[in-house]
């Protein structure tokens, strides 16, 4: 997504915009940095030059307090609204009730939150016998927070007001100084915000030192504690005033409000901070660590909960001053929050596939595996998810994923990184209307890209945290899991559904079933001693026949398919040497009938190939099949139902190939192939549809709040 960030310095970039739109690129947004003067939509279109015409171009981010250092946030956010861009953050009309006082005071007071004693003042000579000493002077609507003043008398008060009228030509809010203990809560979201964890500002023991004080606040900055306790009760409480003084004001998106707790225990709404600040000591971001929040990810979570609320605004329905009355998110609230959200990342989400196509991931090439391996590992790290390495000497390292506090799981999603393609021959990502292409984008890479793209939006609508998930990402899938196999089985052991994330069949197929692979490599060769001419063309004759013959026990009806390939043939009749070379493919639907293929096979070589020639068979079954039980299908139910929610095509469909998925106890209940749909066509060349990344992405979404729903019921 294009994200113009307008910031109001002309001399220079402040370091808190370049902070900014570093972490925005670092998450795949394209970023500009627009200065906001009088020519700034000139610029902003320059950028987004059809953002009047499609809200999903991109989206304003504001760091300017004014056009032309007018002090006033509504500026450009009206201009804004006039040509229908998008933009982070609340409305002109709440941003001017937030920062005139005033009018926030008589608001908030109407609907019960309760703030400090105040009056408003026109000129110094009005009656003061009504103001309680030490009290607070600020102008009513100035947004400069170091324009303000703590006074002791109706002296110091009147000079207080006689100066800023002077100054600033405006009214002056005259408050009771009256809280012991100041806190603050950020918001963040819409309907009900999240919540950061409370921020009590340090005072150094003294009650009148207020932290928007002029001198302190440019000289000194106030300790920000989370170590402070308050009761639950008092806790609750803040959060639930936070909450209401949010809606009451019609904020968005995000906000700081700032409270107090007198030494009588009576809580206070001190301020209304309706713009955060960006610098990583500001109060808004430290209370976002608190939270869990890294830089990138908070700011890059701001710019999603303004895309949802642009993009699907009919869902979003505003919330009830009081947060108790609220009603609890619909399942079809969820699902086009969910949709909404991964139309408005779609860019984002094909950022990622490109870097994970566009590295080559050959079962060999365990550097370019492991580089892969990380660059994955800090993205879901951002999403909270904690993970562990397992270390290969032979094959890319196996990284596992999860935010469960014990060892069972909700559901583990099982995807691998390598393929047996080499450099020489790797298709890099393209991509049309249509299709996105490349080496893996089908057959492993794109089902990476979706399931970041879902779990972003888990995180987004706040459903993430309800279920125990568990990624497993494998690197030798191409050997048959020859190195993760036990660690496959004992991570899935615990895991109530497991979900892998191969492609889909092009019209929709979800994999229930696979079948059992067994592989054979077969050596022919004529004995040292035995040698004459004729039996030159008779090895190669007789070799012929036997994978001739293997190739015949190919049998639809019985599940068997039986492909000979690598087959090399190398003779010299100068020397009397001869030597042919095999592979043997065998799928069999049904595993436990592999002994008798297997005999069948080594019965074939035997009557075939006379004792007189020097022959050597080597392999079996790498991976059993999975098989289509009772709880299969009824997992398949379960996302058949939600695919017809969302009106999209899904099948059973049973797939010849092996996989991973294959290891894993029968009764536990298992899909493959819910990745995009697409094809892996002749000649390793992949593609899957664009439309489908968003829409098994959200299938996936969904159906993971499904596990997390029935583990709570």
């Amino acid at each position: 997504m294009k994200v113009a960030i307008i910031h109001d310095r002309d001399d220079e970039l402040p370091e808190a915009v370049k902070k900014v739109a570093q972490s925005l690129e670092e998450n795949g947004h394209n970023v500009s940095a627009i200065y906001g003067d009088v020519r700034v939509m000139d610029r902003i279109y320059d950028f987004m030059p059809q953002a009047s015409e499609s809200k999903h171009l991109g989206m304003i981010f504001n760091m300017a307090r004014g056009i032309q250092d007018g002090d006033c946030f509504a500026h450009l956010l009206s201009m804004l609204e006039i040509q229908g861009i998008p933009y982070a953050g609340s409305s002109p009309s709440a941003h001017t009730l937030a920062s005139n006082k005033t009018l926030s005071r008589l608001i908030l007071r109407k609907h019960g939150i309760p703030t400090a004693e105040f009056q408003v003042f026109s000129s110094a000579d009005e009656n003061m016998s009504g103001i309680t000493f030490p009290a607070t002077v600020r102008p009513n609507i100035k947004t400069d927070l170091y324009n303000f003043k703590v006074v002791t008398s109706q002296i110091e008060l009147r000079q207080t007001i006689e100066s800023i009228i002077d100054k600033f030509g405006q009214q002056v809010l005259v408050e009771a100084c009256v809280p012991e203990r100041r806190f603050c809560i950020g918001l963040l979201g819409n309907n009900q915000p999240e919540t950061f964890p409370y921020l009590e500002i340090g005072l150094g023991g003294n009650a009148d030192d207020i932290q928007q004080t002029g001198n302190n606040k440019k000289n000194e900055v106030k300790k920000k504690s989370h170590a402070s306790k308050l009761t639950p009760k008092v806790a609750k409480e803040m959060v639930r005033v936070a909450i209401d003084t949010f809606n009451a004001l019609g904020l968005r998106d995000f906000a700081r409000v700032d409270l107090g707790i007198s030494d009588q225990g009576k809580l206070y709404v001190l301020d209304v901070n309706s713009m955060a600040s960006f610098n990583r000591t500001d109060t808004y971001v430290t209370a976002a660590a608190a939270a869990g929040y890294k830089f990138s990810s908070l700011l890059n979570k701001m710019i999603d909960v303004a895309s949802v609320r642009f993009l699907a605004h009919d869902s979003l329905k505003p919330a009830g001053i009081s947060h108790k009355h609220a009603k609890p998110k619909t399942s079809e609230n969820l699902t086009s929050n969910i949709q909404s959200f991964l139309r408005s990342r779609q860019e984002n989400i094909e950022t990622v596939l490109t870097h994970l196509v566009n590295t080559n991931t050959h079962v060999e090439s365990t550097d370019s595996i492991n580089e892969l391996g990380r660059f994955i590992t800090k993205r879901f790290n951002d999403l909270g998810l904690k993970h562990q390495v397992f270390s290969q000497n032979e094959v890319g390292n196996v990284l596992f994923f999860d935010n469960s506090e014990s060892e069972e799981l909700d559901v583990l999603l099982l995807v691998n990184l390598d393929n047996n393609v080499p450099l020489s021959r790797h298709i890099y990502f393209s991509r049309d209307d249509y299709k996105l292409y490349g080496t893996g984008a089908w057959s492993n890479k794109g089902g990476i890209a979706m399931l970041f793209g879902a779990l972003q939006a888990l995180e987004f609508t706040g459903m993430l945290a309800k279920i125990r998930i568990g990624i497993l990402i494998t690197a030798d899938e191409t050997l048959q899991g020859r190195y993760s196999k036990t660690l496959v089985t004992n991570i899935a052991s615990n895991s109530r559904y497991v979900l892998g994330l191969r492609g889909g069949s092009i019209d929709g197929g979800i994999v229930t079933s696979r079948s059992g692979a067994a592989v054979y490599r077969c050596e022919l060769q004529l004995n040292k001693f035995e040698r004459n001419e004729p039996d030159l063309a008779k090895t190669v004759s007789l070799f012929a026949a036997l994978i001739s013959s293997w190739s015949e026990l190919t049998d639809l009806d019985k599940g068997i398919i039986a492909i000979p390939s690598r087959v090399q043939i190398r003779t010299n009749i100068a020397e009397l040497y001869s030597y042919c070379e095999a592979q043997l493919s065998v799928r069999v639907a049904d595993s436990n009938k592999m002994d008798e293929v297997d005999a069948t096979i080594r019965e074939t070589m035997n009557s075939i190939i006379p004792s007189s020639f020097h022959i050597k068979l080597d392999g079996g079954l790498r991976r059993p099949s999975m098989y289509r039980t009772e709880s299969v299908i009824s997992l398949y139910q379960m996302a058949k139902q939600l695919a017809d929610t969302l009106d999209i095509n899904v099948f059973e469909e049973h797939r010849w190939s092996s996989s991973d998925i294959s290891f894993i106890d029968r009764q536990i209940p298992k899909l493959d192939g819910m990745g995009p749909t697409g094809l892996l066509q002749r000649g390793q060349d992949e593609y899957i549809f664009r439309h489908s990344l968003l829409e098994r992405a959200t299938l996936l979404a969904l159906l993971l709040v499904e596990f997390g729903r029935k583990k709570a019921s």
